[in-house]
């Protein structure tokens, strides 16, 4: 098979031959050898916690927003479905999604799906960010809606044996999570969405079991992300290494490069 030989704008003269039976270039010790193999690892890890994960989540449902005056500074005021929340059984279903409440400037507020039913990310632990900017409606003739506000979200999660969740949640501002009614997480701050900024760590039986979490808002974005905290077994590593070096050896140019030019 012929060289191809070519000049790009900027470059050298470059071969389009695929490196199969020359040395493998010094340059493929360098980082570009360990992102490739941690890209990899990322896809072995997702898809070997898929196999083993226990847990089967509801899809999450949201209501809001509720007047909130003290913003971001103090996440302790209760609204409505807090206290609806402390009577919910493991085990049971929640009766609470069925109340209304009054929201911000007395508007009737219901719980209603995040997510359009049938969407593919509906009973995904990480469903992305949550904007509730984006999320809720603006009240009519209420200028800054979004600033000292507070949103609650609700999902279940089913376990047909015993195990544990590990989970990292990120919020902006503020967050409480409670866990079949007793409180299991409280962050009072004021922060934009880090999905690495809290860790919560629950060992649970089988059968099903209720999350509520608020988040408070002073201004600005305003916002949640939840997503499983996943952890590499040695053997996907490993083998995210190896098809990582082998990607390389079929793939990189003579020159020592991977570009597409």
């Amino acid at each position: 098979m012929p060289r191809v030989l070519y000049r790009p704008r900027g470059f050298g003269i470059h071969s389009r031959t695929p490196l199969r039976s020359a040395t493998l270039s010094p340059r493929a010790t360098d980082g570009r050898l360990l992102f490739v193999a941690a890209l990899l690892c990322g896809v072995a890890t997702a898809a070997e916690a898929a196999a083993q994960d226990p847990a089967s989540w509801g899809p999450w449902q949201v209501i809001g927003p509720f007047d909130h005056p003290d913003g971001s500074a103090d996440n302790s005021e209760a609204h409505p479905p807090e206290g609806e929340f402390r009577g919910v059984e493991p085990g049971q279903a929640w009766e609470g999604l069925a109340g209304a409440h009054r929201g911000k400037a007395k508007k009737e507020l219901r719980w209603w799906p995040l997510l359009p039913e049938g969407d593919e990310r509906e009973r995904a632990v990480d469903v992305g960010k949550i904007d509730f900017l984006a999320v809720f409606p603006k009240p009519a003739g209420v200028e800054d809606w979004s600033n000292n506000a507070v949103a609650y979200l609700y999902r279940g999660v089913e376990l047909a044996r015993p195990g544990g969740l590990d989970l990292k949640l990120g919020s902006d501002d503020g967050l409480r999570v409670w866990l079949d009614g007793e409180l299991v997480l409280d962050r009072n701050v004021a922060r934009g969405v880090s999905l690495n900024d809290d860790r919560l760590r629950l060992a649970l039986q089988p059968g099903l079991h209720h999350l509520l979490v608020k988040v408070n808002n002073g201004g600005g974005a305003w916002g949640f992300r939840m997503a499983e905290n996943v952890r590499p077994g040695q053997e996907a590593i490993n083998a995210a290494i190896d098809r990582g070096v082998q990607y390389l050896l079929s793939s990189q140019l003579l020159d020592g490069s991977w570009g597409e030019y």
